[in-house]
């Protein structure tokens, strides 16, 4: 296709010198044109490569990073509740899934070493053929992975009639610590000041309110 910058122009091939400085402008511009495609697009490979290092840098064991006390996931609430007001929204209306989450979707998982993605009978899996398979559009799951990365998070669950969106995990089954903050109808029990302090010996689940029916839920010992 020719570039609409380039024309012809008779008055212009008069002059053999006239023509030569025209050939060269043009050169120079369409130089500086292809300058700029190749930073855009190394800019958008840049983008690209920078969402798939935050995957990266965020592990699925997520061991790397302490717990976070009480009082920080309080301070976090502050700040981005609107964050986990929307989560809890958006799984509550998505009733055909009951997990969305960075290396979870339903019944997929992430495959860390691959970063490809395994659903029931169909392993190695593309990010795109995963969320076709669980009916969720791409812009939705990047909504889902807006809000979650803007608390924190790994995931926004649907359990009973609550939502969980999960914000700390570690170990394996059972010898596995957690904490979440969860959206309940009705108060979990039991309900403790602080869920770091005086916590039993044994495994056990507890909860600290924060506003509205949402609660800070501690796991594990």
């Amino acid at each position: 296709m020719t570039d609409p910058e380039i024309s012809t122009d008779p008055s212009i091939t008069l002059s053999p010198s006239r023509t030569t400085n025209r050939s060269l402008a043009l050169r120079a511009r369409m130089a500086r044109r292809r300058r700029v495609r190749i930073a855009g697009a190394v800019v958008g490979l840049a983008l690209v490569g920078g969402v798939g290092a935050i995957a990266l840098l965020d592990p699925l064991d997520r061991d790397d990073r302490p717990m976070p006390s009480d009082a920080q996931v309080r301070q976090l609430w502050s700040a981005r509740r609107a964050d986990f007001e929307a989560l809890r929204s958006m799984i509550d209306a998505d009733r055909n899934l009951t997990v969305v989450g960075e290396d979870r979707v339903d019944g997929c998982a992430r495959e860390a070493k691959h970063l490809s993605w395994g659903c029931p009978n169909a392993p190695g899996l593309e990010l795109g053929a995963m969320l076709q398979t669980v009916r969720l559009a791409p812009d939705r799951y990047a909504l889902y992975r807006k809000h979650l990365a803007a608390v924190g998070g790994d995931q926004a669950a649907r359990r009973d009639s609550g939502v969980t969106v999960g914000l700390y995990r570690s170990g394996i089954a059972t010898s596995a610590v957690g904490k979440n903050v969860v959206w309940s109808p009705t108060p979990p029990a039991p309900v403790v000041a602080d869920t770091d302090r005086d916590r039993p010996g044994s495994p056990t689940v507890n909860y600290a309110a924060l506003s509205d029916g949402w609660y800070i839920e501690h796991s594990g010992k």
